[in-house]
């Protein structure tokens, strides 16, 4: 009976294990905190300003202050490296991929809408 009690323990334990490590790797908290930067306009005619962006594991939330100095806030949604946006005006969805480097969060834009807005190049501010 002593044998047959092991196995099952070994598996929990390894499990355990297991997941702790991989919950290491890329994990949420890579993104989560409060980023903010400049956006670079992709047309010089439209777009630009600075923005902020707060990440809470999938749920994020952000605000936008154009270059004429107007901030408005949206909600947002992370999934890994992808992001969607709400346009602060229109409420429609921008999808960015974002790309981590040290302490500098980089969105780039992956649909129209996004493209109207441009690349953000955030810093990592607050956990």
């Amino acid at each position: 009976m002593v044998g047959v009690m092991k196995k099952p323990l070994i598996f929990v334990v390894t499990t355990v294990t297991a997941g702790a490590l991989l919950s290491g790797c890329g994990s949420s908290s890579d993104w989560d905190g409060t980023w903010s930067g400049d956006i670079t306009a992709t047309d010089s005619a439209s777009g630009g300003g600075s923005a902020t962006l707060t990440i809470d594991g999938g749920d994020c939330s952000w605000s936008m202050t154009e270059t004429s100095g107007e901030s408005n806030d949206a909600k947002c949604k992370r999934d890994g490296e992808d992001f969607k946006l709400a346009d602060p005006l229109t409420g429609q969805d921008m999808k960015y991929t974002g790309q981590i480097n040290n302490d500098a969060l980089t969105l780039t834009p992956q649909n129209d809408n996004a493209e109207k807005v441009g690349v953000m190049v955030l810093t990592r501010g607050e956990r």
